[in-house]
């Protein structure tokens, strides 16, 4: 069963810019006529799908270093498009000198590190 299409007109509630988007919308349909079995959710939460981002986590190379000391560390999640127009994907290193600039429409991964008070351990708080 595929889904419906819907076009609503949103808009904004900034009140320094009245702007209208188009906005199409695909809807999911009422019911799923595939078992979840044969699906290509069936397997999520599986011992070989944490395996399997775990492999794909640790060749991501900013990565190296996250958490091991205490402060803000921020990560800008990049789509671009190849020359083949296929997306690309990346995560790559916020600089310190743009800390606290954010854009709309941009995706980022902030991790706080902070040590445990009265311990040697230290603790994460994570914001996507």
């Amino acid at each position: 069963m595929q889904g419906s299409i819907v076009q609503k007109t949103l808009k904004t509630e900034d009140p320094r810019k009245k702007e209208v988007h188009n906005k199409i919308l695909i809807l999911p349909p009422t019911s799923m006529d595939t078992p979840l079995d044969e699906s290509n959710l069936a397997h999520i939460g599986s011992d070989e799908d944490k395996a399997a981002r775990e492999a794909a986590a640790s060749f991501e190379v900013n990565w190296e270093g996250a958490g091991e000391n205490p402060g803000v560390q921020i990560w800008r999640v990049e789509n671009r498009r190849d020359d083949n127009d296929n997306p690309v994907f990346g995560i790559n290193i916020w600089p310190k000198t743009r800390h606290g600039e954010f854009y709309r429409g941009d995706s980022y991964i902030v991790l706080q590190t902070t040590k445990v008070p009265d311990a040697s351990s230290l603790q994460w708080d994570l914001y996507l």
